[in-house]
C-alpha cells in the first residue's frame, strides 16, 4: 500500500483547501465507508446525490460543539452564539420562528401556525416570542445556538479535560501537533479519499505518531470501553482509516510507529476519561483497502448508476 519512504526528509504540514470539506463530493471518508459496509443501497444513493444525508441529531450537534470548544476554541467563539431562553420544542414553534425571521408580524406568524381566536393571538404571539427570541436572534445571525444548559455542560467538560492528568500528558507527547487536520489523498486504486483527524502528534526523531480522537457518548465509560474492545462500533476502524490517510498523505512507512488514544467525554455526566488503544490495526487497514477498491471498481464500471447518471442522457424525456 502506497510508495515506500525514499529519504529521511518528511514534512507533516497543513494543506489549505479552497472548497469546504463537508461539501466536497466524490471523495470517500470514513463515515461513507461505514454506510457502504452497512447499507450499500443507501451508500450509492448518497454517493450519486439521489438522497440527502439525515439531519444532524441533537447528540451529534452537541458532540460537534464539544469538539470545537476543545480543539478550535477561537473558532468556537466565532461560530456559535449563546442563546437565552428556549429552543423550539415542536415543528410549529420552529415554523413560527422562521415566519418571524422572514418578516411577518408576531401575530401573523403565530396565526399561521396555531389555531387561536384572533383576539387572543397578539398576547400569545408575544409570549411565545419572548420565550424564543434568543433562538431567533441566533438564527438571524446565522450562527448555531447554544443553550445556557449546554454551555454550562461544555464549560464543565473543558474544566475536566484540562484537569485530567493523563489526558494532559498524552496531548503533550511528541514535538509537533495539529488539531482538526484535514487530509485528502488518492488511494492506490485511484479513488479520491478524505479525512479529518481530531488531533495528530508526531516526533520526527523517534519516528512516532500519536492519533487522538475525541468521543462524546451517553454511555457510561465501562460500557464505552467494552463496545470498543468487542468491535461493537466503528471506532477502531476509524483509527485504522486515519492511519491509512496519514501514511498515504505523508509517506509515513518503514519504521514509523503509531499509537492511539480515545478521549471519552460523557455527554450527560461531563466526565472525561483516557482510553489507550493497544490493538494492532493492520488487519483493519487491509479490510479498508479491500472495500475502497471494491467501491472504486463499481464506480469505474458504472454500477449502481441510473442511465442518466451513467451517460448523461435521459432518453425517456429527451425531445419532450
Amino acid at each position: 500500500m502506497g510508495t515506500e519512504e525514499t529519504n529521511n526528509t518528511i514534512e507533516i504540514v497543513r494543506q489549505i483547501y479552497q472548497d469546504d470539506y463537508y461539501k466536497l463530493k466524490g471523495h470517500l471518508n470514513h463515515s461513507m465507508l461505514c454506510i457502504y459496509q452497512e447499507d450499500p443501497v443507501l451508500f450509492w444513493d448518497l454517493w450519486y446525490g439521489r438522497k440527502e444525508p439525515d439531519p444532524e441529531s441533537a447528540a451529534m450537534a452537541f458532540g460537534k460543539m464539544v469538539h470545537s470548544a476543545i480543539l478550535t476554541p477561537e473558532e468556537f467563539q466565532n461560530e456559535y452564539s449563546l442563546m437565552e431562553g428556549s429552543m423550539p420544542k415542536s415543528i410549529n414553534m420552529e415554523k413560527f420562528c422562521e415566519a418571524v425571521i422572514e418578516g411577518k408580524t408576531l401575530t401573523d406568524a403565530y396565526m399561521a401556525n396555531y389555531r387561536v381566536l384572533p383576539k387572543d393571538a397578539p398576547a400569545k404571539a408575544k409570549e411565545l416570542y419572548n420565550e424564543l427570541k434568543g433562538y431567533i436572534r441566533c438564527k438571524q445571525e446565522g450562527k448555531p445556538p447554544i443553550s445556557e444548559e449546554d454551555m454550562s455542560r461544555i464549560n464543565t467538560i473543558l474544566t475536566n479535560y484540562k484537569d485530567h492528568q493523563g489526558v494532559q500528558e498524552v496531548i503533550n507527547k511528541g514535538d509537533n501537533a495539529m488539531n482538526e487536520l484535514e487530509v485528502r489523498f488518492q488511494h492506490d486504486c485511484g479513488l479520491p479519499c478524505k479525512s479529518k483527524l481530531d488531533r495528530i502528534q508526531w516526533d520526527m526523531k523517534e519516528k512516532r505518531v500519536w492519533i487522538i480522537d475525541l468521543k462524546t457518548s451517553s454511555h457510561n465509560p465501562t460500557q464505552f470501553v467494552r463496545e470498543v474492545e468487542r468491535g461493537m462500533n466503528s471506532y477502531l476502524q476509524q483509527l485504522a482509516y486515519y492511519t491509512m490517510a496519514m501514511k498515504e498523505t505523508y509517506h509515513l512507512y518503514n519504521d514509523w510507529i503509531f499509537e492511539y488514544y480515545l478521549i471519552y467525554i460523557g455527554s450527560r455526566t461531563c466526565n472525561v476519561y483516557l482510553v489507550r488503544v493497544g490493538e494492532i490495526l493492520e488487519d483493519r487497514i487491509w479490510k479498508i483497502d479491500e472495500d475502497i477498491c471494491a467501491i472504486h471498481e463499481k464506480i469505474e464500471r458504472g454500477e449502481n448508476q441510473s442511465r442518466v447518471e451513467r451517460i448523461g442522457v435521459d432518453f425517456e424525456t429527451r425531445g419532450r
